[in-house]
């Protein structure tokens, strides 16, 4: 596992289990070996975003992945083309009761870890905090609203 982040992060990161970490600012993503699979959370139509899409034809194996969770215009509307006519696909997630559960069971079975970086109240000042934080593009981990208990009395 290769994976790119700010100096401050290479720690955290590491402890995540990436074998391979580079510092954005100051090294390239190397080309070799080839990746099976790019997971690419950053790139997005935002110009202050890298693009990191380039990596796709040069990094990626014969056969690999490029996954983007961001997209531009171009990928939405490659979605009404015919398969034959672009190789890439673009998947709109369907979300179900079944799917949280597998995923809350393995939470608390300690398979996967979130990384929660900050908890706000849901009220109009912690979503404004909230905003805040997305907006200056260093969180390191998930924001969570807690909506506080629900009340079994009426």
């Amino acid at each position: 596992v290769t994976s790119n982040c700010s100096a401050a992060n290479v720690e955290r990161v590491t402890k995540h289990g990436a074998d391979v970490v580079i510092d954005y600012a100051s090294q390239q993503i190397p080309l070799a070996p080839k990746y099976d699979c790019i997971y690419d959370t950053v790139t997005s139509p935002d110009s202050r975003d890298t693009n990191y899409k380039s990596l796709a034809k040069t990094a990626l194996q014969k056969g690999g992945h490029y996954v983007a969770i961001n997209g531009f215009l171009s990928d939405w509307l490659r979605l009404l083309m015919p398969r034959w006519l672009c190789k890439s696909n673009l998947v709109i997630t369907k979300h179900n009761t079944e799917d949280l559960e597998r995923i809350a069971k393995w939470v608390e079975q300690g398979a996967i870890r979130p990384q929660v970086q900050e908890v706000l109240p849901f009220s109009a000042d912690g979503v404004v905090k909230g905003f805040e934080l997305l907006k200056g593009r260093r969180l390191t981990g998930k924001l969570v609203f807690s909506v506080g208990q629900v009340s079994s009395s009426p």
